[in-house]
């Protein structure tokens, strides 16, 4: 028999500041007044997790020093869950306790670990088992409660603690939750229009020019326009441009702390896991059409450096105008190429390059391809001049009135929508094949609305080439000597071009034109219809020593091998090289290349 003695102390345990735990001491001194002993030596209160290690438990330190120090072998506690919520710890902490001969008293559960004899039996492990279980699984029900209650209230559109996204403002509502007022989400219509402002910026670029549209360039433009304070913050842009909610809601991706890591010791484990994530409903401010193209263009974008090495600059537009800027794509990972620009002592030499520097001497000379397709451009001025000035006196009215009756059918949708789940939830309980139909329905409903949100951001789109087109339908062609203007004049015509082909003295580029633009087919059809998907080739024979030549393949009846590099007309396959002998027209035309005189004085500012 094991003689524990009369001398004992309190630990209790608050998972929080705000809770009263004087009425566990209260408790604790009654209970071992009833069990006979002496007033507690001590009582230790720590304010930690539940589910700290023992090894991390700050409390269980200071019991085990002070039990080590003091002639006292007995703990006393209200309950299980004030020593551990994990099971596991539990049976640490009580392993300890048995080894090193200390009683423990749990007064809810009316437990004692040593009996009568001084041993600890196989019902009191059982007991100790079964009540540690208890604990934990008490504290798991308590948290998926929690989880679900948030996830129920986010989803409903409440606003719950934390910051609010910016765009955005809190307002109380009438319901009221444990006596306090509920908040709801609701649009701050002058945040929403700058933030309306930055996705336009940043998919369209500044002023319609499309090099124009990093983050740095909408931080200065918005500074200049007196936008708020967030805006000035280029994370904050970003965070910004990144945020889904502004679509009608979002999906958080929640990672917590991994307890293996930051309480348990395991250095090894990672510090962060995966956590339970809730669908939030916010008021929304843009399309989720407009959101996805604007992602789709950050994950492409580059962000360019002023010097990359000893007199080599990238093209800031602070420091060079960069004709093929966000144009010409690296054909081997799809990123857009930087213009470098080295000074010589003589002459400045421009070229493009990849930012990730897939090969050393996987370089374009830039005078080589701007004056190409500048040459291509110039070429179907006249086409495209008529294509400009009946575009340009487009009545955008109509097209104004019909985003306005999109809204207007989108309106009509969603109060459908609404009215047609009030009336399901009228219903009560749902049978599965119910929910089924119920979810089958309402995924019509948003497939109608993200059908017409497409159709407003081509509307949206067109009104903003109009815009453009305004601006270069009276201008002369005499651009040459601006590199604004011709860049504005490319980007007008031209949606992207890839390097597909490349050999010692030839290039193949493909170029693939923005919609609606028609320039005649080089070979002999009959009729020509907008087609999206037919690329305009240039074929590029740069020669050292001579002076270039350029020649133009643009059929829907002529395919390309880029892996081969040949073109198959009529069935017959002709080499890249070999289009130069087309010198019937039957299949190509000519482009005459009449090198560009615009880099001679471009040397950069800061030197």
């Amino acid at each position: 028999m094991i003689d524990f003695g009369k001398k004992c102390i309190i630990l209790t345990r608050v998972s929080t500041t705000q809770q009263d735990y004087q009425f566990q001491l209260d408790a604790l001194y009654k209970y071992a007044e009833d069990l006979g002993l002496d007033k507690p030596l001590i009582d230790i209160s720590t304010k930690e997790s539940g589910f700290r290690s023992m090894e991390a438990k700050d409390g269980f330190k200071k019991v085990i020093k002070f039990l080590s120090e003091n002639n006292c072998r007995i703990v006393l506690c209200t309950e299980l869950s004030r020593l551990a919520r994990e099971k596991i710890i539990l049976e640490q902490i009580k392993e300890w306790f048995v080894n090193n001969k200390i009683q423990l008293y749990v007064k809810d559960q009316n437990f004692k670990l040593f009996n009568d004899n001084g041993e600890v039996d196989m019902t009191t492990d059982i007991i100790f088992s079964v009540y540690a279980s208890m604990a934990q699984s008490e504290m798991r029900e308590k948290k998926k409660r929690m989880s679900r209650g948030l996830g129920t209230l986010l989803s409903s559109g409440y606003a719950v603690v934390g910051p609010t996204a910016f765009g955005y403002a809190k307002r109380k509502t009438t319901e009221k939750i444990n006596g306090k007022y509920r908040t709801e989400l609701i649009i701050d219509e002058e945040k929403a229009e700058q933030v309306k402002k930055v996705f336009d910026w940043c998919l369209y670029g500044i002023g319609g020019d499309k090099t124009r549209c990093s983050v740095n360039a909408i931080v200065k433009e918005s500074i200049a326009r007196g936008f708020d304070p967030y805006l000035t913050s280029p994370s904050n842009v970003k965070k910004c441009l990144a945020n889904e909610g502004y679509t009608g809601s979002k999906t958080t991706h929640n990672r917590r702390k991994n307890p293996a890591y930051w309480d348990y010791g395991h250095k090894d484990e990672p510090r962060y896991i995966e956590s339970r994530s809730h669908t939030i409903k916010y008021p929304a401010i843009i399309s989720r059409e407009k959101f996805e193209a604007v992602q789709k263009k950050m994950r492409s974008g580059y962000n360019h450096l002023d010097e990359v090495g000893l007199n080599v600059y990238a093209d800031k537009s602070r420091t060079h105008i960069t004709l093929l800027a966000k144009i010409l794509i690296c054909p081997v990972c799809g990123r857009f190429l930087t213009g470098n620009y080295r000074q010589r002592e003589d002459r400045l030499m421009a070229y493009y390059r990849c930012g990730e520097f897939h090969q050393s001497r996987n370089t374009f000379a830039m005078p080589l391809f701007d004056t190409a397709i500048w040459e291509f451009c110039k070429s179907n001025y006249e086409t495209y001049l008529d294509f400009l000035k009946k575009s340009a006196g487009t009545d955008t009215t109509e097209i104004d009135k019909r985003i306005v009756n999109y809204h207007s059918m989108i309106d009509n949708i969603e109060k459908e929508k609404d009215e047609y789940l009030a009336q399901i939830l009228s219903l009560g309980r749902m049978s599965p094949k119910l929910q089924a139909k119920v979810k089958a329905k309402v995924d019509e409903y948003d497939s109608q609305i993200a059908e017409l949100n497409s159709s407003i951001l081509r509307e949206q789109e067109t009104l903003e080439t109009i815009k453009m087109m305004s601006d270069l339908s009276d201008t002369e062609l005499a651009l040459e000597t601006s590199k604004e203007e011709m860049r504005k004049y490319i980007q007008l015509l031209v949606h992207q071009v890839l390097p597909v082909y490349k050999t010692v003295r030839s290039y193949v580029l493909k170029v693939t034109l923005n919609r609606g633009i028609l320039v005649p087919y080089t070979t002999h059809e009959e009729s020509q219809v907008e087609v999206d998907d037919v690329p305009v080739y240039l074929i590029i024979d740069g020669i050292q020593g001579c002076s270039p030549k350029v020649r133009c393949v643009y059929s829907p009846s002529v395919v390309f091998d880029q892996d081969n590099g040949t073109f198959t007309v009529d069935g017959t396959t002709v080499n890249a090289k070999d289009v130069f002998e087309d010198v019937e027209d039957e299949f190509s035309r000519e482009i005459v290349f009449r090198r560009l005189n615009i880099y001679q004085d471009d040397t950069p500012k800061n030197k």
